[in-house]
């Protein structure tokens, strides 16, 4: 593919799936898409287009009746033999309801979803550096410091330790 693209050639564009004369490629550089998106939603004052601000989650450990019997060791541990036995080095996690499955801790990030925002970067040898957002640490409720203070301890306890992030 080349860096220009005359109009006539077409180069990028299946033919059969587009029929209207009026599209055309326009390059993006140095563009956040996501926040581009919403600055063109919020210029149009439509209702409904206004930009949700994000609450901070309060991170909590469900009850075993409702996380099952097995612990973070014993998931991880799962995962990275599948991990090797595909293998795969490194597996980055970013499907919230698995992030929260895997770690055992439930949020609140999203409305009626026991989620919360963060992502996971897992090696085949065990080591897991969880990366969430500096207010979720901040914001924690009565039970939600034991929640994280649980995974950090999990974390290090690896060999190579793994480490909290913060975005």
């Amino acid at each position: 593919m080349t860096p220009e693209v005359s109009a006539s050639s077409g180069e990028g564009i299946c033919p059969s799936q587009s029929t209207s004369k009026f599209r055309r490629l326009m390059p993006i550089n140095d563009a956040n898409l996501v926040d581009l998106t919403w600055a063109i939603l919020g210029q149009t004052g439509s209702p409904g287009c206004i930009r949700p601000t994000r609450l901070p989650s309060s991170l909590r450990h469900p009850s075993s009746e409702w996380q099952g019997p097995s612990g973070l060791t014993d998931r991880l541990n799962s995962l990275c033999r599948t991990m090797r036995q595909r293998g795969a080095s490194y597996l980055l996690v970013h499907a919230l309801d698995e992030i929260a499955w895997l770690l055992g801790l439930r949020g609140g990030d999203l409305e009626h979803c026991p989620v919360f925002t963060a992502y996971l970067a897992v090696s085949a040898t065990g080591q897991l550096d969880w990366f969430l957002p500096e207010a979720t640490l901040r914001v924690s409720p009565a039970g939600g410091e034991e929640a994280v203070g649980a995974v950090r301890a999990a974390l290090t306890a690896n060999d190579p330790p793994g480490k909290v992030r913060q975005f």
